[in-house]
């Protein structure tokens, strides 16, 4: 059976039948041959073709194909579709002929050699039967095939093949120029134009997927408490954010929570327009409460000195080295809610070794008591194990909530979001449930997929508990569809992890995954550089639709010494201004987000292998892979 690229082409709605009937016919030729279906290139003018038949031994076929009643009265070509309707339509031998002239050109600029073996064309008219009336064009009649010939498809191709060798000569390819040939199809041909038609096909199919979308939200309007599980792709942060819209459309005031800066800023540019959503981390949300708490109860006691003495005692009383860079956190300015803001990041620099309650103790009698126990929350518990960020911010945060300030009227939301759910704390998950429990009639709806969890070491989600601990149990809703990647990205997630299987992708065809292992850093830095500059340069993807993910930080990845990938620099700056860069991000920085083109730079040294949860994990793998809409790109450094 003949080898088919890609494997089937039943299911996707915008390929006329006319070709899906001949792609199936195609399989009764022999193994010696490949078909490849929808051949693009780009040029000065994008070009296609319906498919290109290769044969191993003797070359190549470039094939178009018309459906319906064709006429050509001389000068111009219309068919009759099978609605009745009257459409004029290209010219399929020129387009033959051009495609024929255009792998020919691909194949010698590229390799630097003729094209070898047999090279020529043909017409499928797959509705008609060759008679009278094509005997005006000036044409062989090889070269046509229709529906009675497409019956017996080895005979036609044969024989177009023996009557080309007959007055060109037999040409046998060898297993070199076979391979040369068969590589175009996978980069020179097929990325350009199909890039362009993948994306048109994606919008035509997210359509649909947002009106089910639209569906599911007016289903759940009168439940105020929802979960929705998913996969990556299947629209969980688009259905969170339609729902945050429609809230802020009805007069409600919004939270939307999520754990990442770079999706919270992503979010925020994209609800820039509704004010009534504050769009935060929650570290953002608990330091932002916390801070605005404090201010106010040393205003309400002016005891703005005494409050900035304790915090120079404490850093003090830890002996850390860092004790002066943490207290110009705080120094200076005259804006307080500045300063204290500063103040309580300082207190990240504590010595987790050693204890702080001798000094709290001599501030009671002078600062307020409700400003002690939020000190004193903040604080490392000794263990030398405790976090500031996951730990104690998130017990001060709750004490905030305990003490219902009036000046906290205004983080008071008719509604809380929860976007990527399960990368929140077990302890941001408690505080929260003070905040639902406070919510107890507003509405709540809570985003997560226990597939990516790359940031935690337990399997076991909080958010789980969180969402089982508030009304949630009874809505929890399943997202199955992936809206996102191509289905050839879709598939080789999936068969390289073994995650998220139960999910379907919408069928788009794109390009398959490229896969590339090297051994030196030089090698893999030269093929990504080159990659680059060729799909910017040659192939005109646009250079911000591009982004190079790793599971190593920049500082430590092979492009340490130079943050160059060809003609581009590479940053990691949160926002590249410069025309010339490309955004470089951690796997874990760029979860949740998307690209249309991703290069997957995949350090495997000893010390991944060593640390493989977190550095090589199938959790991680399969965030990498799913960040890439249309084209990924896998390099393998095993130095």
């Amino acid at each position: 059976m003949a080898r088919l690229y890609p494997p089937s082409i039943a299911q996707i709605g915008s390929i006329p039948d006319s070709e899906k009937s001949l792609f199936e016919k195609f399989k009764s030729l022999d193994d010696t041959y490949h078909i490849f279906h929808s051949v693009t290139w780009s040029d000065r003018n994008d070009g296609e073709c319906d498919f290109v038949i290769f044969n191993e031994l003797k070359g190549f076929i470039a094939l178009e194909v018309e459906g319906g009643k064709i006429d050509f009265d001389g000068k111009r070509w219309s068919t009759i579709d099978s609605d009745g309707k009257f459409h004029y339509i290209k010219d399929p031998v020129k387009q033959a002929q051009d495609s024929v002239r255009a792998i020919k050109k691909v194949y010698e600029e590229k390799f630097n050699l003729s094209l070898p073996g047999i090279y020529t064309w043909g017409v499928c008219f797959s509705d008609c039967n060759r008679g009278s009336g094509f005997s005006t064009l000036d044409i062989s009649d090889a070269n046509i095939l229709d529906f009675c010939d497409s019956e017996n498809i080895s005979h036609w191709v044969g024989n177009l093949f023996k009557i080309s060798e007959d007055f060109h000569g037999v040409k046998i390819l060898s297993g070199v120029e076979r391979g040369n040939f068969i590589s175009l199809f996978n980069r020179e041909l097929h990325i350009p134009f199909s890039v362009r038609k993948v994306i048109v096909e994606r919008q035509r199919k997210l359509a649909s997927a947002d009106l089910m979308q639209e569906y599911l939200l007016d289903l759940f309007e009168d439940k105020s408490r929802v979960a929705f599980h998913g996969a990556a792709g299947t629209g969980k942060t688009w259905i969170a954010m339609k729902k945050a819209v429609r809230l802020a459309a009805s007069g409600k005031k919004v939270l939307y929570l999520c754990n990442s800066r770079y999706i919270c800023e992503s979010i925020a540019s994209r609800l820039e327009a509704y004010r009534s959503i504050d769009v935060m981390t929650f570290h953002s949300f608990a330091n932002t409460v916390i801070r605005v708490y404090v201010t106010a109860e040393i205003k309400r006691a002016g005891c703005e000195e005494v409050f900035f003495k304790c915090i120079t005692d404490l850093l003090n009383e830890g002996g850390s080295g860092n004790s002066l860079s943490a207290k110009r956190k705080y120094s200076g300015g005259k804006n307080l809610e500045l300063r204290v803001h500063g103040a309580l990041f300082s207190l990240s620099d504590l010595n987790p070794d050693e204890s702080y309650d001798a000094v709290l103790a001599w501030y009671e009698d002078n600062l307020p008591i409700d400003i002690i126990d939020i000190l004193s929350l903040l604080m490392p518990d000794g263990s030398g194990k405790d976090s500031f960020y996951n730990e104690r911010m998130s017990l001060a945060l709750a004490q905030v909530f305990e003490n219902e300030h009036r000046c906290l009227d205004k983080y008071i939301y008719d509604a809380v979001i929860v976007d990527e759910g399960q990368d929140f704390h077990m302890n941001w998950c408690d505080s929260l449930k003070n905040v639902f429990e406070k919510y107890k009639n507003k509405t709540v709806y809570v985003f997560y997929d226990d597939n990516q969890t790359i940031l935690r070491r337990e399997k076991e989600l909080p958010i789980r508990e969180l969402i089982s601990r508030s009304d949630h149990n009874n809505y929890i809703f399943r997202l199955r569809d992936n809206i996102r990647n191509t289905s050839d990205i879709h598939r080789f997630a999936i068969e390289k992890t073994g995650l998220a299987a139960n999910t379907r992708s919408l069928d788009i065809q794109g390009v398959i995954p490229v896969e590339k292992e090297f051994y030196s850093k030089d090698e893999s830095i030269n093929y990504t550089a080159s990659l680059v500059d060729e799909l910017i340069q040659k192939h005109h993807v646009k250079r911000n639709s591009i982004v190079i993910l790793s599971n190593r930080s920049i500082d430590n990845s092979i492009f340490s010494k130079n943050r160059k990938a060809g003609n581009y620099d590479i940053t990691a700056a949160v926002s590249p201004d410069a025309e010339n860069s490309i955004t470089y991000r951690t796997i874990n920085e760029f979860k949740g987000l998307e690209s249309d083109v991703v290069v997957l730079v995949l350090h495997k040294s000893e010390a991944e292998f060593a640390d493989k949860s977190r550095y090589l994990s199938e959790e991680l793998l399969y965030v990498g892979f799913t960040r890439a809409r249309y084209l990924l790109y896998v390099v393998t450094v095993m130095s």
